[in-house]
This record gives C-alpha cells, sequence and structure tokens, in this order.
C-alpha cells in the first residue's frame, strides 16, 4: 500500500487543524520516553519496550502533523512517513 492507498481507506486523513497538535505530541511523547528510560533503569523491559514505543508513535504522529495529516493506522502511519519525508 502506498499513501494515496492510506488516503482513499480513510486511514490517513488531510487536516488542516492538525499543525495545531505537533507540539501536544512531543509533550507526550516526551513523557513517553522518560517513562520508557526509567523503566529501563529497573529493568522492567516489557514496560520500557511499551512506552519507548510509545514515545515513537507520537514523535512520528507529530510529523506527519505538520504536513496537515492524521492517521488512523499505524501501518498507514509509516507509509506516510516513509512518503512525506
Amino acid at each position: 500500500m502506498d499513501l494515496q492507498g492510506c488516503l482513499e481507506k480513510g486511514l490517513i486523513k488531510k487536516n488542516l487543524e492538525a499543525k495545531n497538535r505537533v507540539e501536544k505530541s512531543l509533550q507526550i511523547a516526551t513523557r513517553f520516553l522518560k517513562a520508557a528510560t526509567r523503566n529501563l533503569e529497573i529493568k522492567e523491559y516489557d514496560v520500557c519496550l511499551i512506552t519507548a514505543y510509545n514515545s515513537m508513535f507520537h514523535a512520528c504522529r507529530a510529523l506527519l502533523f505538520i504536513k496537515n495529516y492524521t492517521e488512523r493506522s499505524h501501518f498507514c502511519l509509516f507509509i506516510a512517513l516513509r512518503e512525506l519525508y
């Protein structure tokens, strides 16, 4: 699948208000990254993995928001980032 396919299926949507969500998404990404670091220090590897993934997800969403898109699919988020960046 490509970005056009994700758009056609509604899994990525154009949203002119998306840029307003960048800062909040970066704040969430930072919070999850800090949680991942704390969990790594206490050897809670399963929780560390989940929080690190959430951090990356929200950082990627911020990149998508900058381009005025929103997502409804983790897979299409990756596809969109690959094509947009």
